[in-house]
């Protein structure tokens, strides 16, 4: 039997984002001699990152086509001429809501095992002024089609389900909840990298807080900045570190100048270094305006970190007593109370591999479900 072929069908140059994340995880450990993986792009920005061209020795090819932003007639026209050309077994979809376009051009050209994948929860619960009331709308709608279009849906929590499929799919034989997993072992702890790490940032000494995410709203890096700002007020030996980029970086940064914290503040940009710098860190703060399940919150908890994080987070992405969940609503005040309780409350660090894999976040495991769901769409027998 030849391989499966499979397209991943997302929004955006790869940009080391939590969805990335998923996709390059899958490719990576999947059976390569039974399921081969390609991705359409849906934006002809150039993209040279050290994750394309990672897959690309794995043997995904990338396409790219015109975003639907910058000329919907022309997108539409090279979607449709991209299924005419190419032949795939599955198309499945990492764009939330907005994949319905793929789906429906896919079926149009006779593909029949075509997978939706919530990677979110809701974007707008609290729509303010017109213009959010008015995204939501579409938002409503295009989910709306995503449903009519897909066969088969997949998504990373429950809430996460619920949001894009509703419940009906989501008791449904064609749903799967897929854990967003990783390689835990890779996270351990390891005091000499913690070192190592720290000497090489100039962070020896100090107490140090970390984010990873890209810098965009639903990251809301603006509170990291208030609860970091309100802990050097106390201690001065408190020190960030951000890794990531995005359209937020230049407003984050003023606001670091403006409250004269420039040299307590490191901007790391994408690193291919995760686990070993959070190791090298003491807390993970982590206050998402949603998330569909945060994966970079799994990540700081098989390196054993105290987690601060947004009550937004579900449930399922709580793994260790190391995590205080914490309202967004509350002040900075509040959220630096907590960070110091928990510090001294936890001080010891350990190995966390057989937590995740009792908890059902093995990326191995994880894997063999996934290839099982991918048989079944495609009319196989599991």
């Amino acid at each position: 039997m030849n391989p499966l072929r499979i397209l991943f069908v997302f929004g955006c140059p790869l940009k080391k984002g939590g969805t990335e994340n998923v996709m390059i995880n899958i490719v990576k450990n999947i059976d390569r001699d039974r399921f081969h993986i390609d991705f359409l792009i849906f934006d002809k920005t150039p993209d040279q990152s050290d994750d394309k061209k990672y897959l690309e020795s794995l043997g995904c090819s990338f396409y790219q086509i015109t975003a639907r932003g910058v000329d919907r007639k022309l997108h539409n026209r090279e979607l449709d001429e991209f299924f005419r050309d190419h032949e795939y077994d599955i198309v499945h979809t990492h764009m939330d809501a907005i994949g319905e376009e793929a789906l429906k051009a896919a079926k149009k050209h006779g593909i029949k095992a075509l997978i939706a994948h919530s990677h979110n929860t809701d974007q707008l619960d609290n729509p303010k002024g017109l213009k959010d009331h008015l995204h939501k709308c579409y938002l409503i709608y295009e989910k709306h089609l995503l449903r009519r279009y897909a066969e088969y849906f997949v998504a990373c929590s429950p809430e996460a389900g619920k949001w894009l499929f509703g419940d009906k799919i989501c008791n449904s034989e064609k749903y799967l909840l897929l854990k967003n997993s990783i390689d835990s072992s890779a996270y351990s702890f390891d005091e000499e990298t913690r070192n190592e790490v720290r000497k090489e940032l100039g962070l020896e000494g100090r107490k140090v807080i970390i984010h990873v995410g890209q810098f965009r709203t639903q990251k809301n890096h603006g509170k990291v900045i208030d609860v970091f700002d309100e802990l050097h007020k106390r201690d001065d030996s408190f020190a960030l570190v951000l890794v990531g980029t995005g359209e937020e970086q230049d407003n984050i940064k003023s606001k670091v100048e403006e409250r004269g914290l420039k040299e307590d503040v490191l901007f790391l940009g994408n690193r291919n270094d995760i686990p070993e710098l959070l190791m090298s860190a003491d807390v993970f703060l982590f206050p998402s305006l949603y998330e569909g399940l945060g994966i970079a919150l799994l990540e700081a908890q098989a390196a054993d970190l105290i987690c601060v994080v947004s009550d937004t987070i579900p449930e399922l992405a709580v793994l260790t007593e190391k995590v205080r969940s914490v309202n967004l609503t509350e002040s900075a005040s509040v959220w630096s109370d907590i960070v110091e309780e928990m510090m001294g409350k936890y001080t010891v660090r350990r190995d966390r591999s057989e937590l995740f894999t009792e908890k059902g976040y093995d990326i191995n495991a994880q894997i063999k479900v996934l290839e099982s769901f991918y048989m079944k769409a495609a009319g196989y027998e599991r």
